[in-house]
């Protein structure tokens, strides 16, 4: 059966095991057509310089996602009038980041194009917005 893995490498036990029953949600409501590896670790992603959360590989069909800094997130926000416990409030930004990024694959699947074709519709898009703003 083709799914998504999640691979834990980090020592935030009790995230990592909130994003492994959402996953295992994804894999009971959907279909792939190939395999995709969400790996969750400690260490710090640089991405052009800059510290980042998040890195897709899609050569690979790999999602390397880091619990760096985590903490900072792990604080109790209000919104809407309704306060959010630390770990809810971290878990809805880790899986706003992986949600995306599984759509990712999913449009690549199913709209069949390949990942270079859907970053340079990307940049054209953004150059168009920028481009049009000024």
């Amino acid at each position: 059966m083709t799914k998504i893995t999640v691979i834990n490498k980090s020592n935030h036990i009790s995230i990592v095991q909130s994003i492994n029953h959402y996953i295992k949600w994804i894999n009971r409501n959907n279909r792939l057509n190939q395999s995709i590896k969400i790996i969750i670790h400690d260490a710090p992603i640089s991405s052009y310089g800059y510290l980042s959360d998040c890195q897709v590989d899609f050569d690979n069909r790999h999602i390397y996602y880091s619990l760096y800094n985590i903490e900072e997130y792990l604080v109790a926000k209000k919104s809407n009038n309704i306060i959010v416990n630390g770990l809810e409030y971290a878990l809805s930004e880790i899986l706003y980041d992986l949600n995306y990024h599984i759509a990712q694959f999913y449009i690549l699947e199913y709209e069949q194009f390949t990942h270079n074709e859907l970053i340079q519709e990307f940049i054209d898009q953004v150059y168009y917005v920028n481009y049009h703003e000024n």
